[in-house]
């Protein structure tokens, strides 16, 4: 088959037209990303190989006899050398890339195409075995020969670096390894096809089509499987079987990458999905997060409670270029559950579970200064069990401790939800009510000790019937403390036990008097 041939032409033409289209694409919606100029120089370089060879077919005219044909080894020269970077690239073989290796690249396409054009002076090239009007190139010399096997031996380093990624990858990244080799499947297809004879275009070189049909096939995973866009930033970073959550989104906030751990919590999300898609699982993740760079918080997640410990930190590439964030957490709800327990035994009475003498010195503290700045009266109420220690004499201890464990359950349900209960040692108790005048603590104090003495505690072997005495004061003046408060409540309380105890004694500034249930 001569030239012309204008329905080969127009295919090639076609298949040109293509690539030079994906390529623009590609560099308009894809630039940022890994691989993207690799993948653009690829695609231009087809596309060149393409429509040069396009032309040679229509038979135009060209500077020398050769010209259309000599011009398409600038393309097939280039494509196994941006093919190969495009697959260490995406493969994670970019620190193979340094200037020593990149000049050698470059430098193989540019003297054989300088041999080409060059051949007539030394005959390297073609070893003088040219024919003229010939579709393709299948004799030549030293250089000929040279260039296809370093092309060869490139093309079959890209495909094994992609082999090995698919095995490695899972989900989106499989199907996108696969895409890859299947469109490089088609081009050793195809020259284990021209090796055999079986060329279906006598006469004609179809190798531009089949490296077309590779790049079609690439532009396929670009737009199907979000190529490039959605690439394994930071894959080696990620261990599947670690036990903390990691999650890698890129610098569009889009999720790349989540281990199992990570996948479980978000069950919903998918790779490629934007950052609102997970703020459907985990809103305060994203509410308080979503901006930060760098940074390291605890969290607590709802329904069911769940702490963790979460770190956000940028991913760059080898130039410092900020690639996306990784964010790792790290479930801590049962070293969380025991913190809490421990904070717990540290504030509360271990054996009514009331608050501590010391922790509720803390809080009155704090409600105190409150209750200054905002002009409120607050008060408190001492109490103390009647006759306690023939309760221990007579039932023993344990009883004893049964009574004092059942007496502070009654006071914590006799409480509203603001106010602060304790034990303030031994058989005394002590209640702090916020923004309650004296009166109103004194009816408390009185409706807390008729429910006292009508309500009998079951000892070991009995029921046991118990009184408390009250001593209840207030805030009264701009002057007054919070320890003056706490010696008038136990002044009232002494004079509460004086006057014949089970009752209530608020203290005030000009008398106490008694005022029995």
């Amino acid at each position: 088959m001569n030239p012309p041939n204008y329905l080969y032409s127009g295919l090639l033409f076609a298949a040109g037209l293509i690539c030079l289209v994906v390529s623009l694409l590609t560099w308009q919606l894809r630039r940022p990303a890994r691989g993207s100029v690799s993948l653009v120089v690829l695609l231009l370089a087809l596309g060149w190989w393409d429509i040069t060879y396009a032309i040679f077919w229509a038979d135009l005219p060209g500077l020398t006899p050769y010209f259309w044909l000599d011009i398409t080894y600038v393309g097939a020269v280039i494509v196994p050398t941006s093919l190969l970077v495009f697959a260490l690239q995406l493969n994670g073989g970019e620190n193979w890339l340094k200037p020593p290796v990149i000049v050698v690249l470059c430098l193989e396409p540019l003297l054989v195409t300088l041999a080409l054009w060059s051949d007539p002076w030394h005959n390297l090239f073609f070893g003088g075995q040219r024919e003229m009007n010939a579709g393709m190139i299948l004799n030549g010399g030293a250089v000929f020969w040279g260039n296809v096997v370093y092309s060869y031996a490139l093309i079959l380093m890209a495909f094994v670096l992609f082999l090995r990624g698919f095995f490695k990858a899972t989900g989106l990244y499989r199907k996108q390894a696969g895409m890859i080799l299947l469109g490089l499947g088609i081009t050793w297809l195809n020259s284990i096809i021209f090796v055999l004879g079986k060329n279906p275009l006598p006469g004609a070189d179809n190798t531009p089509f089949s490296f077309t049909l590779t790049g079609l096939f690439f532009a396929h995973a670009l737009f199907r499987y979000r190529l490039l866009d959605v690439v394994p930033i930071a894959r080696s970073m990620l261990v599947d079987s670690m036990s903390d959550g990691i999650v890698v989104l890129d610098s569009r906030n889009r999720l790349v990458d989540m281990n199992p751990v990570a996948s479980e919590l978000l069950a919903q999300a998918q790779i490629g999905d934007p950052l609102e898609k997970i703020e459907e699982v985990l809103p305060e993740i994203v509410r308080q997060f979503h901006d930060k760079d760098n940074l390291s918080a605890e969290i607590m997640l709802e329904n069911p409670t769940r702490y963790l410990d979460l770190r956000i930190s940028p991913v760059v590439d080898s130039r410092q270029q900020a690639l996306g964030r990784l964010i790792v957490w790290r479930d801590i709800t049962q070293l969380k559950l025991l913190q809490l327990e421990l904070n717990e035994l540290a504030t509360r009475d271990m054996l009514t579970h009331a608050y501590n003498r010391r922790h509720f010195e803390e809080l009155s503290r704090v409600e105190w200064a409150r209750s200054v700045r905002f002009s409120h009266s607050m008060s408190l109420v001492l109490l103390d069990i009647d006759h306690f220690k023939e309760v221990n004499d007579s039932q023993g201890h344990q009883t004893g401790d049964l009574v004092l464990a059942e007496f502070a359950k009654l006071c914590e349900q006799a409480k509203r939800d603001e106010d602060i209960f304790a034990r303030w040692g031994g058989e005394e108790f002590i209640f702090l009510l916020p923004e309650t005048e004296g009166m109103q603590a004194f009816l408390f104090a009185r409706r807390l000790g008729k429910l006292i003495s009508e309500t009998p505690i079951k000892g070991n072997d009995s029921l046991v019937n118990i009184t408390c005495s009250l001593g209840v004061t207030s805030s009264n003046t701009t002057d007054d403390s919070l320890e003056a408060m706490f010696q008038r409540a136990d002044q009232a309380l002494y004079e509460a036990k004086r006057a014949g105890r089970n009752r209530a004694v608020l203290w005030e500034d000009k008398s106490k008097e008694a005022l029995t249930p």
